[in-house]
């Protein structure tokens, strides 16, 4: 067995021992608390360097954010400027529309008043042509034509006017003016068929045709159409134009050449209705116009051959074609005239000399 002085050895031994592990441990904390500074430090630098990235990107963000804002701000001042260009550019055209509405209105104005002058001078003009003033026609019509340049109706009538006092040539180019302003114009298609009338019948029988076909439901020139049908021998293609033509209007014109064709016909009836209603239209001035009063004498000519209860009739006749005469202005007219004598006598068979006699009466 140890001694007691061996165990206390041992003891101070094993204080010694615990003594220098006391003091080891007390020499060794602070270097643990060094640690937990460290570690906290290099946290906090990578805090801030991770508040570092944050603070950049955030201000990367915010910086694109005022690219964003200044982009739209330019957008909008861009958008601004176009806005303003597009309002100069409406006033520009409100003040341009102000002024060709102003050029309008003041055309107008001046278009209205031509028409209106035009318009009067036409039916001054037309009154005179039927009244066969027609030096004075042609004066009206051409001022007509002054104020509406593209009146064929008037630049034809002048035309006739002109071959009623013997200026065919000028009458020719009156009608050839109108087709060049309208190449389908029914009037100087009809205009030209009379020209051609007695110089070149079938030219003429053609250009009627063209006439008709451009206004098929026009009694004046579809009267004219049968003349020349007449004239031609077509008497059934005649009939059915008169009668097309006195469905359409009851003119006095078309009573005459219905009565003419009728006592061709022997149908002496309806040849006395139908000159009764030409004669009471070329009476009737307020309904038909005024109309030369040549053709109410012929009518009354014509009224007298289909008489028949009356002996003298033929004798009657003769006397009235000096009635006739008198109202013949033209030579032109004469002509025409004479080719209705020459019609009616020679379809009621009447003899050459009196024929003769009856044409004489008028030259």
């Amino acid at each position: 067995m140890r001694s007691c002085e061996e165990l206390n050895q041992t003891d101070y031994a094993k204080n010694d021992i615990e003594n220098a592990d006391k003091q080891e441990t007390d020499v060794y904390e602070p270097f643990s608390n060094l640690d937990i500074a460290s570690f906290v430090i290099s946290w906090s630098g990578f805090a801030l360097a991770f508040l570092t990235i944050a603070a950049g990107i955030l201000s990367f963000m915010g910086f694109k954010e005022v690219k964003d804002l200044q982009k739209a701000r330019n957008d909008v001042k861009q958008l601004q400027e176009k806005y303003d260009v597009e309002v100069g550019k409406i006033e520009a055209l409100e003040v341009r529309s102000k002024e060709q509405l102003e050029i309008l209105e003041k055309k107008f104005e001046d278009e209205a008043q031509s028409i209106m002058y035009a318009t009067y001078y036409y039916s001054m003009g037309s009154d005179a042509y039927r009244r066969a003033k027609y030096r004075e026609a042609i004066e009206y019509l051409k001022k007509s034509i002054k104020y509406f340049h593209k009146n064929t109706d008037a630049i034809c009538l002048v035309g006739r006017a002109y071959s009623f006092i013997g200026r065919r040539d000028t009458s020719y180019e009156h009608y050839q003016h109108a087709l060049e302003i309208d190449d389908n114009c029914a009037v100087a298609f009809r205009s030209l068929a009379a020209w051609y009338r007695y110089e070149n019948p079938v030219v003429s029988l053609e250009y009627a045709k063209k006439a008709v076909d451009n206004e098929p439901e026009n009694p004046e020139i579809l009267n004219y159409y049968g003349q020349l049908l007449r004239d031609n021998s077509k008497l059934p293609e005649a009939m059915d134009i008169f009668l097309r033509s006195y469905s359409i209007k009851r003119l006095p014109d078309t009573c005459f050449f219905l009565s003419i064709l009728y006592l061709a016909e022997d149908s002496y009836g309806r040849s006395r209705i139908y000159i009764q209603e030409a004669i009471d239209g070329y009476n009737n001035e307020d309904e038909f116009g005024v109309s030369k009063p040549v053709w109410k004498e012929l009518a009354i000519w014509i009224q007298i051959l289909v008489n028949t209860s009356k002996n003298d009739r033929f004798h009657n006749a003769l006397t009235q074609l000096d009635n006739v005469k008198s109202e013949i202005d033209t030579d032109k007219t004469k002509r025409v005239v004479i080719g209705h004598i020459e019609f009616v006598l020679n379809s009621i068979k009447q003899k050459e000399d009196y024929i003769n006699e009856s044409k004489r009466r008028i030259d």
